[in-house]
């Protein structure tokens, strides 16, 4: 199964995201295997949320490594993919979980950082 962003989709939610940046704004930040054991990788969330997982992960090492993110195209797919993780089947979780992990990828590199294995 194929999920496909539209223009208009894209359109909208970076109108959305730089209309949000006024309230909250997107960090990528680096997680450390302390927390699960797993390797190091480089994950895309909102500021809040992500003081929320320092505190509660307190004993690792999570660290903001690109600050208040510029809105472009493949932001807006990333945001797109996180909505629909939250919001479909189970069936269609791997295929989103796929395109997340591939847009998440992008924004990394739009940023000049290494993307995650």
């Amino acid at each position: 199964m194929e999920i496909q962003i539209t223009d208009e989709e894209i359109k909208n939610v970076k109108n959305d995201l730089n209309n949000a940046k006024q309230r909250v704004h997107l960090v990528i930040f680096r997680t450390n295997h302390s927390i699960d054991d797993k390797p190091s990788m480089s994950l895309i969330t909102d500021y809040q949320t992500f003081l929320n997982a320092k505190n509660k992960f307190d004993h690792s090492d999570l660290k903001i490594i690109r600050d208040i993110l510029p809105v472009t195209d493949n932001l807006a797919c990333w945001a797109i993919m996180q909505h629909k993780l939250a919001t479909h089947d189970y069936e269609e979780k791997a295929v989103i979980i796929n395109k997340l992990a591939f847009f998440t990828n992008q924004v990394l590199l739009e940023n000049k950082l290494p993307s995650n294995s």
